[in-house]
């Protein structure tokens, strides 16, 4: 377990990557200590020559120190839109003359805003198509993990499953034919 985060220092274009196990749910709070104090905090952590995988990655945050620009996200952090734009608010009052921006797409966001080379170095689950009499005689459990609501015009098909929603999504449309091949979950009653 953990909370693991990665900041970088950015200055031109040299990268220094802090990283620290135990702070990504802490990062709104550590970046209100300020414009002198949280870069001084970031100095005080591990040093890595990489960022971390996507995987483990559970809270950024960079500093361009040129550009005077603060990007950051985290897993724990309120994605309630007035909340959100409140503590924005808060934080730039802290730093004075600097653009903050939240990263709400995460190292996508931060790839493009800060020119970083991360999703592409970034390893590619490729999902494995289970076999389609699997798909189709899936027993249930009292636990469905995943409801389809399949409309075609004015019918509707409800399908349950306990598949994986990485072995659906390699289907693609094809895993609609296999859905409808199943029994149909009453769409009214005691449906979920």
């Amino acid at each position: 377990m953990g909370s693991r985060a990665n900041y970088v220092i950015k200055n031109g274009d040299q990268l220094t990557i802090h990283y620290h196990h135990w702070r990504a749910t802490s990062i709104a709070s550590d970046l209100y200590l300020g414009e002198k104090t949280f870069p001084q905090y970031v100095s005080e952590c591990t040093i890595h020559d990489e960022l971390m995988d996507p995987v483990w990655m559970e809270g950024f945050v960079i500093l361009d120190m040129e550009e005077k620009r603060l990007g950051f996200w985290a897993c724990d952090l309120e994605y309630e839109t007035s909340i959100l734009r409140y503590y924005l608010s808060a934080l730039e009052m802290k730093r004075p003359g600097w653009q903050i921006i939240y990263l709400a797409h995460e190292m996508y966001d931060a790839e493009l805003l800060f020119g970083l080379d991360y999703v592409s170095q970034q390893t590619v689950t490729k999902f494995e198509c289970i076999d389609p009499a699997d798909v189709i005689e899936d027993p249930l459990d009292d636990y469905p993990s995943v409801l389809f609501l399949i409309r075609q015009n004015d019918k509707l098909f409800v399908a349950e499953t306990n598949i994986t929603l990485e072995s659906i999504i390699c289907y693609g449309k094809g895993i609609i034919t296999l859905l409808e091949a199943r029994h149909s979950t009453p769409a009214e009653g005691d449906a979920r």
